[in-house]
């Protein structure tokens, strides 16, 4: 589990079995490259990864009646400025991890903005990114 990834093909995997220093990670695990693979695949609609019509769900507001604070589509949140920044407002989605790591898919100016962080490293009491998360988005704007 904690050798180096494959140098061809996704990486991506998850894990239960404990790290070397005892704790037990979650979620999914992948190289920045593979998750902008990832990206670009949900740009155009799903590619090779995802049928059109999945992706369709995760790009419509399933929450439209509670307002567009609670915008969410299968899986991804969608137009969410408190961390997709100036992305967010034409059909932006994307996906937020614990430690920090984001993707943010925007259609409408081909654009997937994958950010691997660890705010936990060296430990959980750092506090949240999103200044850090909006500021990267924002930066990918003229």
């Amino acid at each position: 589990m904690w050798s180096s990834p494959p140098s061809t093909g996704p990486s991506w995997r998850t894990s239960r079995s404990a790290t070397p220093s005892g704790t037990t990670p979650r979620g999914l695990f992948a190289t920045a490259a593979d998750v902008a693979l990832l990206g670009r695949a949900l740009l155009s609609g799903g590619g090779a990864l995802l049928r059109p019509s999945t992706v369709d769900l995760m790009r419509t507001d399933a929450n439209r009646r509670l307002g567009p604070a609670a915008a969410h589509g299968l899986g991804v949140d969608v137009d969410q400025a408190w961390y997709m920044g100036k992305l967010a407002g034409k059909g932006a989605f994307g996906h937020t991890g614990f430690t920090g790591t984001s993707m943010v898919c925007d259609p409408s100016r081909r654009i997937a903005l994958v950010l691997l962080t660890n705010r936990v490293h060296p430990d959980a009491t750092r506090g949240g990114n999103n200044p850090a998360r909006r500021a990267v988005a924002d930066a990918m704007l003229p």
